[in-house]
This record gives C-alpha cells, sequence and structure tokens, in this order.
C-alpha cells in the first residue's frame, strides 16, 4: 500500500512530536524581589510558583555564580545566606552542587513525588555581593549599575506571569536614575525604555508594564514568557547611594579570591629551611682521591650511600659479592640469533653460609638456596628474588644503619616526608577553598598539585646522613672519583700493589658504580686470567671483552632479580556592563532550571 505525501507528513508530525522533550511542569507566576542596599550587597528573593503535570520530587535552580564579561575575563559573585521556603514558610529540603559556573540548588526529597495539578511555592532567597558595575559617566554622572537577568533565560518550560521589584536608596528628585527592560531568548535587543517618574510604561516590544520612582523599580509582565526566553533589566543609580568599595576592599577580596595560588610559595618557605635543618648532611672536607672505599663496606653498601637508594645496580652487586666469596658461580649465555642478548645462568656451588656474609648478601643467598635449584636461571629469579626485592632492600638500609651512618632508613624518611607536606599541602588548599569568597576550587586546586610537586622535589633530598655517614660517602664518593678518571693511577700501582685479588675484592664496588669497564681498564697488564667464578671460553683475561660481559649479565641479574613476574591477574579501570548596551540574557542573575 502507497502511502500519499500527506499521509508521510502527518506521520512525520506524530514522530516529531513522541520524540520531543515533554514539559511535565509549568511555571505560573515567577516573582522576583530585590533590596539594593547602600553597601553594595543585594538581597534577592524569588518566589517560584510551579504546577507539575506529573508526580515529580521538586525542582533544581541553576544559579551563575561565574560571568564571562565579554572580554575574555571571568567574573565571580559572592553569593550565600541561602534558603529555600513553602509558601508557609516551612524549609525544603535541599541539596546544593557547584556544575563549572553554575549552582545548582536541588529542592524536594528523593522519597516524596509531588501532586501534579497542584501549586507548589519555593521561595529563594539569598544575598549576592560584587554585582554592582560603576562607571565614570561620560554622558552623564557617574554611576551604580544593576544588571540583572530576573527569571533567566534557562528555563525549559514557560513561565506563565513575571514579576520584579526592586528596592534601592531613596534618589532625591529621582536625579540619575533611569532603566531599560529586555525580554526574549538570550541576546535578543527587543527593550523597552523606562523614564523616571512613570508610574505606568506599557512596553509593546517587551510585553511588559513598568514603572520607575526615587525609591523602587518595577516590572510586569502577564502575558507568558516561552522556554528559554527570559526578563532582564538595567537599572542605574546615581553613584552616590551605593558604597563603592575602597581600593582596599577590592585588593583584599583579590588576595582572598586567589590565595590558593600561593600554596607553592608557602611550601617553598617552609621546605628550604625545613631541608637545611632536618636533609641537609653535616659538613664534612672533600676528599680529592682514594684508592679504595671504607674498610668493610660492600659494593651494594657503597651505591646506597652514594644516593640513598638501593638502585638495580646496587641489588646486581650483591651477586658478585657473593661469587668472589664462593658461593655462586656465572655461567654467561647468549640468546637471540639476529638481536642477540646476554643473559646468564647462576650456579650453586654448595658452599655454606659461614656467618661472615653482610646482611643483604646474607639473605639473598638464602633465597636462592631456598630455591632448591643448583643451577639458577632468570625465571627463577624473577620467582625467588624479585618478589622480595623490597624486603633486601630494607636489609641494605639496615646494615648501614648498624654502621651508624643513617639513624633511620631513607626510604621511610622520604615517606614521611612525602605524606607529611602532602598532608600539610591538602590542609592549605582546603582552608584556601574555605576563604575563597566566591567558593572557587581552581585556584587551591592548582595551588595544591604544583605544592604537592613541589614536595616530591623536596621529599627526596630529606634523608640526612649522620658525619659518620656524610664522612663514609665522601670516601666512597673519593674512591668512584678515582675509578672513573683513573687518577693517580702510577701512586695507586706503587701504593696498594694491586693484584687479581683485589680486582675480585672491588669488582661488586664497580658494578654499583656503573664503572666496569674502568676498572677493568685499571687492571689491564695485572689480571691475566678471568675470575674462576666467571665461567667463559674466552681465552685469558681482556678488559674489553670482560667489561662488556660482565656489564651484560650484571644488567640481565638486575632486571631478574627487582622486576616480578606478570601477575596473572588482569587489572582495569576506567555590558550589558555598560549602558550603551544591553540584552535579555545579559547580566548578573540568570540561570534556569528543571525539575527531578
Amino acid at each position: 500500500m502507497k502511502l500519499s505525501l500527506r499521509a508521510w507528513w502527518w506521520i512525520a508530525c506524530l514522530w516529531l512530536v513522541s520524540v520531543a522533550p515533554a514539559e511535565n511542569f509549568v511555571i505560573q507566576n515567577y516573582r522576583v524581589n530585590l533590596d539594593v542596599q547602600a553597601s553594595g550587597e543585594v538581597m534577592v528573593n524569588e518566589r517560584i510558583e510551579v504546577v507539575f503535570t506529573e508526580p515529580r520530587r521538586g525542582i533544581i535552580r541553576k544559579i551563575p555564580v561565574v560571568y564571562n564579561t565579554g572580554d575574555g575575563v571571568a567574573r565571580a559573585i559572592r553569593m550565600d545566606q541561602i534558603s529555600v521556603t513553602q509558601a508557609d514558610g516551612q524549609p525544603w529540603r535541599t541539596k546544593r552542587s557547584r556544575e563549572g559556573e553554575y549552582l545548582n540548588i536541588r529542592v524536594g526529597d528523593a522519597k516524596v513525588y509531588l501532586d501534579p495539578g497542584r501549586t507548589y511555592v519555593y521561595d529563594f532567597k539569598y544575598r549576592v555581593r560584587d554585582v554592582i558595575n560603576w562607571f565614570d559617566g561620560r554622558d552623564w554622572e557617574p554611576y551604580a549599575e544593576l544588571y540583572w537577568n530576573a527569571t533567566g533565560d534557562e528555563w525549559d518550560v514557560e513561565i506563565q506571569r513575571a514579576e520584579v521589584t526592586v528596592k534601592f536608596p531613596t534618589s532625591s528628585g529621582g536625579k540619575g536614575l533611569r532603566a531599560l527592560v529586555f525580554t526574549g531568548a538570550y541576546g535578543s535587543g527587543t527593550k523597552t525604555t523606562v523614564p523616571y517618574g512613570a508610574r505606568q510604561t506599557e512596553g509593546e516590544a517587551t510585553g511588559t508594564q513598568s514603572s520607575l520612582r526615587n525609591d523602587e523599580f518595577t516590572v510586569v509582565r502577564s502575558t507568558p514568557l516561552p522556554p528559554r526566553n527570559g526578563l532582564t533589566f538595567v537599572l542605574d543609580l546615581p553613584a552616590n547611594l551605593i558604597q563603592q568599595p575602597s581600593a582596599t576592599e577590592r585588593l583584599w577580596l583579590l588576595i582572598l579570591s586567589n590565595i590558593g595560588f600561593g600554596i607553592p610559595f608557602v611550601v617553598l618557605a617552609l621546605g628550604v629551611p625545613l631541608y637545611y635543618r632536618f636533609g641537609r648532611d653535616p659538613f664534612t672536607v672533600r676528599l680529592q682521591v682514594r684508592f679504595e672505599p671504607p674498610a668493610g663496606m660492600t659494593g651494594s653498601e657503597c651505591g646506597t650511600l652514594l644516593d640513598e637508594r638501593v638502585d638495580p645496580r646496587d641489588v646486581s652487586a650483591g651477586f658478585f659479592t657473593l661469587a668472589v666469596r664462593g658461593y655462586l658461580r656465572f655461567h654467561p649465555q647468549t640468546e637471540g640469533a639476529i638481536f642477540q642478548r646476554k643473559t646468564t645462568l647462576v650456579e650453586m656451588t654448595g658452599k655454606p653460609d659461614a656467618g661472615d656474609l653482610p646482611l643483604y648478601e646474607s639473605q639473598l643467598l638464602g633465597i636462592l638456596t631456598r630455591s632448591g635449584e643448583s643451577m639458577i636461571d632468570l625465571t627463577t629469579l624473577r620467582s625467588e628474588v624479585a618478589t622480595s626485592i623490597t624486603s633486601l632492600r630494607g636489609h641494605i638500609f639496615t646494615s648501614l644503619i648498624k654502621r651508624g651512618y643513617f639513624r633511620r632508613s631513607p626510604e621511610d624518611v622520604r615517606t614521611y616526608w612525602a605524606v607529611g607536606l602532602g598532608l600539610v599541602v591538602g590542609l592549605m588548599g582546603f582552608i584556601a577553598f574555605v576563604l575563597n569568597p566566591f567558593g572557587q576550587a581552581l585556584p587551591s586546586i592548582v595551588g595544591a598539585v604544583i605544592g604537592l610537586i613541589i614536595v616530591a622535589v623536596f621529599a627526596p633530598r630529606m634523608p640526612r646522613r649522620t658525619l659518620a655517614g656524610a664522612m663514609a660517602k665522601e670516601e666512597v664518593r673519593a674512591f668512584e672519583e678515582f675509578i672513573r678518571r683513573g687518577k693517580d693511577r702510577t701512586e695507586w700501582l706503587a701504593e696498594k700493589h694491586p693484584d687479581a685479588a683485589m680486582f675480585e675484592a672491588y669488582l661488586p664496588h664497580a658494578v654499583a658504580f656503573g664503572l666496569l669497564r674502568e676498572w677493568s681498564q685499571m687492571f689491564e697488564g695485572i689480571v691475566q686470567e678471568t675470575p674462576s667464578w666467571y665461567v667463559t671460553n674466552q681465552p685469558g683475561f681482556g678488559y674489553l671483552w670482560f667489561a662488556g660481559d660482565v656489564d651484560a649479565v650484571s644488567n640481565s641479574l638486575a632486571q631478574a632479580a627487582t622486576v616480578p613476574p606478570r601477575s596473572d591477574g588482569a587489572g582495569g579501570g576506567n555590558s550589558g556592563f555598560s549602558s550603551g548596551g544591553g540584552f535579555s540574557g545579559g547580566g548578573f542573575g540568570g540561570g534556569g532550571g528543571s525539575s527531578w
């Protein structure tokens, strides 16, 4: 069956009606009373009479508190003393929230649905400040201006009647009074000029009746305002009727509204003296050269003492300490056909712990022994050693504390300072938000984020070595510098008489420093054979191939011993500010609302 063009037209109309949003309430009367006080404060009373067409809980009033001035600058107002009552004065249940530039006030009880067909009164009262505009009056006397969007133009329902009454300090003889009324959708220029003294001004274009006397301005629109249409007015008053904020008041308001941005400066002001008092090491004399580390310090301890962290190289150095002392052997392996990489198998020699091992190496040997394997590959290292890496790091710090180089673990110190200063920054951000007269969170958020970044810079620097620790660090640094630069090698040869035993004894230190090539080169011509714990087919000893080989093995050990195997589980997450021109929807006030 073919349908005619008229039939298709009716089907389209019915479809549009079916998908169009239904208006589930109507505003019978929107009455706005404003009391402009000499102090510049404005007391606002919005009485909204609503009839629902279906059961609803109440309405949501959206009120802008940040406004675009049209020149790229946002202007915020202060709003407080908010209350919402019923016709008999009983309070409505309300819930307030901030959504971008709007303050949302949800009115009603989530468990109570209101009867359709009845009239419900929502009496909003609040105080606003910073809504008066000031002009020098090039065309006439200086004046104060109230530019107010009375009903708002963001309601999706019809406003059947609107009334506005504005009270203000008396102007003798009405000097300097003038007003404009706008109606329509946002941006509409449809207006009515209201002269002073007129008790009844008929605005045919705006559909309003207005009057302006020496202490009162009224506007009434009896014909309905369609959805997304509103009523706006501009009222100019002599400047001497309203107290203009002083320069000091404006400055104080500016400071309070931006106080959150000052958080980073406070953090810096606190952080610098705290570092000098609690984080800086005691002063020690800088050493130029040293041919050996402090007596008894392992490579892992030396590397950790230098930067107060247990790096992967420090972890790897422990394996080489065990190898040098006869507990392990390394069997280098080459993997890959095209892109080759050096790995290793770690052989347990079966030598029992003689009780002379440092704490970290002793614990590491215990973990390797408990694996029950005589030949340990990198997979076993990941499953056995890497899963215990936090505890192993703690043992290195414990050794340094026992030596008297730290009073407490640097990791704990960093955590304490990071958490403590982070809480202080959070508290400052909260206080700054509370003090902000406009209730803006952005300055507090930006200031707190930058403050936390500064904390992240300071906290790692707060661990403090003791005097003995600072002196030991200087000795370790001087030894590292000697290896790095090879300076005074002739004096070293004459004084220390280096041999293969010394090469192996300090090889773990070179691993921790990342100076294997430099240390091997120091023994060129001195060491003739590859250490027995490094099982390789290479003949003799060449410092270049040996350093490259051991460095690759060290890296593979460090990677396997510090990175645990992948978990089986998977995670997821998810002006009108000037008298020259205005429009409907301009100025302060405004907004709109809906039902819920």
